[in-house]
């Protein structure tokens, strides 16, 4: 017997209707859903900075120089 639209409960997390639950083969997480949105929006910047530092690298400059150590 269930219910929809109600929390859950797994161990000591709570899970309210709403709530983004990502997961994949290295585990998952739920964001709340009032934080959903800029969680997202901040791992959107990150990737997208990441893939700026992969095409430097392709493009021949070392990790040294990208890092500016």
């Amino acid at each position: 017997r269930g219910w929809i639209n109600h929390p859950v409960l797994f161990g000591d997390l709570t899970v309210h209707p709403g709530d983004l639950v990502v997961g994949d083969t290295d585990g998952v997480v739920v964001l709340p859903r009032d934080r959903a949105a800029q969680v997202v929006q901040a791992a959107t910047e990150r990737e997208a900075k990441e893939a700026a530092i992969i095409e430097r690298i392709r493009a021949g400059e070392r990790t040294l120089e990208v890092y500016n150590f």
